[in-house]
């Protein structure tokens, strides 16, 4: 176990010899070898030269503080940070807000085997896919993350409520043992990805009902929920396609509340799809809304069988501009569509009515 400091020379390449890159000490002497898994890495105020790395890469921890120079993650390049013990001050990633990250195809790591919680700071910057896969481990967040893909194949991880922004989306697969926290924080995924949120296997431990997941929808894409309590989902639709296209539910979810709406139009109907023969529970607010010069759907996943969409709070729901085929809506928030269509096999929505301003909440009937 060692620090190495980068010192730069010929080449700037993380993981050559050549010229000698690396110091024992802070500005100190070149000539240290490259870092290996038990070596904690430091890029600071004295590292002035631009660095790239290259090929596969392996540090304790990687801290950035007081760099202000160019770092790049070279095409292809697999960074793993972690071994059987903690980093130096519990930091396993810290980049610096005057240095300047660019990422051309890489991938970070998270894999420690220590239970010690360590620290995940962006400082403002966009990191490359990151995935945490130590058995054990714990990470936390020290500020706002931004990438384009996170995945938590193994170990704990916590928002620490601080918000996440992912241009593709979350996973967590597989058998191994995690734990997913994302408290009072506000997950945004925006649009493109196929499976923006995916959640499955065993073992994981989840806490999300604080939370908020924001989605931008223009493709077909899968909400893998798994089954899980979730905070308030916010669907942004923006149909700007000829086709349709859906944002599908999967597994028995709760959640807090739905609020779906769209904000442009093309010649495609984007659909909310919930799944057939299955229960989806809203806590709360339950909230759609289309345009006049194209409506939003709310369609079951099997045309002809009905998904039910349980409405527990006391609260009369007023939707607009949308089109609604095989919902059965049960609780006890009454539900309301105007200048909407009746696919048809729907229970207790009304279409195309006033809602009333007092009426009787027992029961689901309208």
């Amino acid at each position: 176990m060692a620090n190495r400091y980068w010192v730069g020379g010929a080449g700037a390449v993380w993981n050559t010899t050549a010229g000698t890159k690396w110091a024992t000490t802070s500005g100190g002497a070149s000539g240290a070898s490259v870092p290996t898994a038990a070596d904690d890495v430091f890029f600071d105020a004295n590292s002035l030269s631009n660095a790239t790395s290259a090929g596969s890469i392996v540090c304790r921890s990687l801290n950035f503080t007081g760099y202000i120079k160019q770092f790049t993650f070279g095409n292809g390049v697999s960074l793993t940070i972690g071994d059987a013990t903690a980093g130096a001050s519990n930091v396993a990633l810290k980049f610096a807000s005057g240095m300047t990250v660019i990422n051309s195809g890489a991938t970070i790591t998270l894999a420690s085997t220590n239970g010690t919680q360590q620290t995940i700071t962006s400082a403002g910057k966009t990191s490359p896919p990151l995935t945490i896969n130590g058995a054990g481990s714990s990470y936390v967040l020290a500020d706002v993350l931004s990438t384009s893909t996170f995945t938590l194949t193994s170990g704990a991880f916590d928002t620490g409520n601080y918000n996440m922004s992912l241009s593709s989306g979350l996973s967590s697969t597989g058998n191994a043992t995690r734990t997913l926290t994302l408290g009072t924080s506000t997950v945004t995924i925006g649009v493109g990805s196929a499976t923006p949120w995916t959640l499955s296997g065993t073992n994981l431990t989840t806490s999300l009902a604080s939370s908020t997941i924001s989605l931008t929808s223009g493709t077909i894409s899968t909400f893998s929920g798994d089954g899980r309590t979730y905070g308030n989902l916010v669907i942004s639709f923006y149909d700007q396609l000829s086709f349709d296209w859906a944002l599908a539910l999967t597994g028995a979810n709760t959640f807090s509340s739905i609020t779906a709406t769209e904000f442009s139009t093309g010649s495609g109907l984007p659909t909310l799809v919930l799944p057939a023969s299955t229960v989806t529970t809203v806590t709360g607010t339950f909230s759609m809304t289309g345009l006049s010069s194209g409506l939003i759907g709310l369609w079951s996943s099997s045309s002809g069988v009905r998904a039910t969409l349980k409405c527990n709070s006391a609260s009369k729901f007023l939707h607009d501009w949308i089109n609604v085929k095989d919902i059965a809506f049960t609780g006890e928030a009454k539900q309301f569509a105007t200048n909407s269509t009746d696919g048809g096999n729907n229970d207790n929505i009304r279409f195309n009515a006033v809602m009333p301003a007092t009426q009787s909440l027992l029961g689901c009937g309208i």
